[in-house]
């Protein structure tokens, strides 16, 4: 099969499908800025607001779950995502943001009706989603609550598995593709600029930050801080020694 004839096939059943299907209606709407919940509230619709940050390791184990909920109820389930960034960001002061993941969940009139850690609102959400019918068990249910027969998704998920089969087919070997691939490269050792970072501390049981190698050093010297405290980088699943990073900072 010619390849740009491959293509226009594959992107008719796409098309096809986006006509069939509904996206997840999920949007970030703050950055650490102040924000109007009401501004982003979905009309007819239950709005969760997920207050997260992309250092909280329970807020990442949270996301798939919520995106997933999103995705089986696009047409009765709005997901906001506010990244509070840090504890003393404008949008952690202006709700009081104490521990993430925290859920705010607004009915499908804007009112709130459920508030706080992620297993009590979720299910709240859920019991929302299940009482009206919509996140049945069975694709049956659901098709029922749309009005749609099943064979055109079925159809077009069969073209889609043919044309795949016709496309790869042609492909080069991928053992030659493995020898031609490039090695991948070494991690570089740590950088004086990489020094500058920020720094996220356990802190009065609490994860705070972020500091710089500096402001970690002012903590320690005051006596808040131990001199081996774990401290470790925004983005970082590892935690390394204050007093590690201090010397490599050259502030000991």
């Amino acid at each position: 099969m010619d390849t740009s004839i491959l293509h226009r096939v594959l992107l008719g059943l796409l098309l096809c499908t986006s006509s069939v299907t509904h996206a997840a209606d999920v949007q970030t709407i703050s950055h650490g800025e102040r924000v109007d919940l009401t501004d982003h509230l979905a009309d007819g619709k239950l709005t969760l607001v997920d207050f997260y940050a992309d250092w909280c390791g329970p807020c990442r184990s949270l996301a798939p779950t919520l995106d997933r909920l999103a995705s089986e109820n696009p047409d009765r389930l709005a997901l906001r995502k506010v990244d509070v960034s840090n504890w003393g960001s404008p949008v952690a002061t202006q709700f009081g943001i104490r521990s993430i993941p925290h859920l705010k969940l607004f009915d499908e009139d804007g009112a709130l009706i459920g508030e706080g850690n992620a297993g009590a609102v979720l299910q709240a959400a859920r019991s929302r989603l299940g009482r009206s019918g919509s996140a049945g068990p069975s694709a049956p249910v659901a098709i029922a609550k749309h009005g749609r027969s099943p064979w055109p998704a079925v159809i077009i998920v069969g073209a889609l598995a043919v044309a795949a089969v016709l496309y790869f087919r042609r492909k080069p070997n991928a053992s030659s593709l493995q020898e031609n691939a490039p090695r991948p490269a070494t991690p570089p050792p740590m950088r004086a600029s990489d020094l500058k970072v920020r720094w996220f501390v356990m802190l009065g049981g609490s994860l705070e930050g972020p500091y710089s190698a500096e402001e970690l050093d002012d903590l320690r010297s005051r006596g808040l801080i131990d001199g081996h405290a774990r401290v470790r980088r925004r983005g970082d699943s590892a935690w390394r020694d204050l007093g590690e990073v201090l010397r490599d900072a050259e502030l000991e």
